[in-house]
């Protein structure tokens, strides 16, 4: 699988990548969602690892971004994020079709959601 990377932390991101490559997968990561949507608008990725907080442009900011440019329906995204999310806010993840995986369940439960979404 070609996998994108968005988060901020730049250890994430890395050992994020690392253990992809390890699992056969490709990986890329930028750190942050302005140029995540530029790699989206230039490149075809099988999935989105999207972390919701970051500064100047949060992980929801990108969702809104792929909803209004029609290009949420062609991207499956899983938001990994540390940030403790209301049913309410991960109800709203889902319907714009993202799938919510809290950083704490570790990379294996990331690949597990990675191969189901």
């Amino acid at each position: 699988m070609k996998i994108l990377i968005i988060d901020d932390d730049e250890e994430t991101c890395k050992a994020i990548i690392a253990f992809l490559t390890l699992k056969g997968h490709q990986a890329v990561g930028v750190s942050d969602g302005r140029e995540g949507i530029e790699k989206i608008n230039a490149d075809t990725f099988d999935r989105i690892i999207l972390d919701m907080s970051m500064p100047d442009f949060s992980g929801m900011d990108v969702l809104q971004k792929l909803k209004e440019t029609n290009k949420l329906e062609n991207n499956k995204i899983v938001v990994y994020s540390a940030v403790a999310m209301s049913q309410e806010e991960i109800d709203v993840i889902a319907k714009k079709g993202g799938s919510f995986l809290s950083k704490s369940q570790g990379m294996n439960e990331l690949v597990q959601t990675l191969m189901t979404c």
